[in-house]
């Protein structure tokens, strides 16, 4: 028995929810510090009204909209007898219905109508209380307080619910274009797939068709058409080595445009300059990866942790030598010690090793101190000398 009713208690949506839920009801203790003022018989009357009262609200949370609806009317209703039997004071327990009406509502003249509703309750109720009891004009003035700061409440309340779904929605629309995103890069690459190996395979079948044919009355030619076969096949294999390598390699181009986006979005200046164009050099696609990754590291750090407002990006060729700038006006890094050792930042070393694999060279300045006893002066291309620099040099083959 125990079990099915707890199985039909209502959960809250996420342990967020949950905390600020039962925080809230922590108001319940101004309320019931009050009652001890009272007569112990109407004390007692007091708090089975208010902890009834807070079995109400939780209900009126995490219940259904039908549910959310009962429970606002007996709110009002524990409210209103609450107001006759402990006194007017306790109109101040409006905002926990003014808050229910506000998740419930979905437009403004729906919540303005419930919010009427119960102004117009409470008003009544407080008018026929003055008939019974010396309530006095401080006293309907405390009403009349309550009501338009529960109401303001209850709106609030309303906008904050609707700017959390509207923010829901526009996660599940992200999830949703990823995902048909996805969807279409799966069919570009099948589409790629049968334009690359579609010629390669039929010719491949119509020879081995041939050579079938031929292996008995023309030996020879059997072997020539063998021959021709092996080629086309080790052909298609580079094709789709060379196809697949293109699809999971970044290229320092698409790497660019991502990080200046990047740190637009984050609020920084960015300054970028690059003379280095795609077959600008035949050894180029050698090292864009390498570029590309780097560049991606060194921009995910700068957002995540330099502070900076602004940041210099260039990229271009010198005498045989690709150069790679990344600088900011951000706090630098924490600490110098243990830099040259690779005792610190992972990132920082990721890059050093993706720069060896290219026979390349990176160093580091902090607020224009070199991390390492070998690294030369900060670049007379930045314009500032606090924040972090990074110039990776990868030679070019000849």
């Amino acid at each position: 028995m125990r079990r099915s009713i707890w199985a039909k208690w209502p959960t809250p949506p996420n342990r967020r929810a949950k905390f600020f839920v039962y925080v809230y009801l922590l108001n319940l203790s101004i309320p019931m510090a009050y009652l001890w003022m009272l007569p112990p018989e109407r004390a007692l009357v007091g708090l089975v009204l208010i902890l009834v009262f807070a079995m109400v609200y939780l209900c009126t949370i995490y219940g259904s909209r039908r549910r959310a609806l009962v429970g606002i009317c007996l709110e009002v209703a524990l409210m209103l007898t609450m107001m006759a039997a402990l006194g007017i004071g306790y109109v101040w327990m409006i905002f926990y219905p003014a808050a229910g009406i506000g998740l419930l509502g979905d437009e403004k003249k729906r919540t303005a109508a419930m919010l009427a509703a119960m102004d117009a309750l409470v008003i009544a109720t407080a008018c026929l209380l003055s008939l019974r009891q010396d309530v006095g004009t401080g006293d309907l003035v405390m009403v009349l307080s309550a009501l338009i700061a529960s109401s303001a409440a209850s709106f609030s309340v309303m906008w904050q619910n609707r700017t959390i779904r509207q923010h829901q929605q526009l996660r599940k629309a992200n999830l949703q274009i990823e995902r048909l995103t996805k969807v279409a890069e799966r069919e570009r690459i099948s589409q790629d797939l049968h334009d690359v190996m579609g010629h390669e395979l039929s010719m491949i079948t119509l020879k081995a068709q041939l050579v079938q044919r031929l292996v008995k009355r023309h030996p020879e030619r059997a072997r020539s058409e063998a021959h021709d076969i092996e080629q086309a096949a080790r052909q298609a294999l580079t094709r789709v080595r060379e196809y697949i390598a293109d699809i999971r390699q970044p290229r320092v181009e698409e790497e660019w445009e991502d990080a200046v986006k990047l740190l637009t979005a984050a609020g920084m200046e960015c300054l970028a300059e690059m003379q280095v164009r795609p077959g600008d050099d035949g050894q180029w696609h050698h090292v864009s990866q390498a570029l590309a990754m780097c560049l991606r590291e060194a921009a995910t750090n700068i957002v995540r942790h330099s502070r900076a407002r602004t940041v210099l990006l260039k990229l271009w060729i010198e005498s045989g030598i690709i150069h790679l700038l990344i600088a900011d006006d951000g706090v630098g890094f924490p600490q110098l010690r243990g830099m040259e050792s690779g005792q610190r930042g992972n990132g920082l070393n990721g890059i050093r090793a993706r720069m060896a694999a290219v026979q390349g060279t990176a160093y580091f300045w902090s607020n224009g101190a070199p991390t390492t006893k070998t690294t030369p002066p900060l670049p007379d291309v930045i314009p500032w000398r606090k924040g972090t620099a990074i110039h990776l040099f990868v030679p070019m083959d000849p």
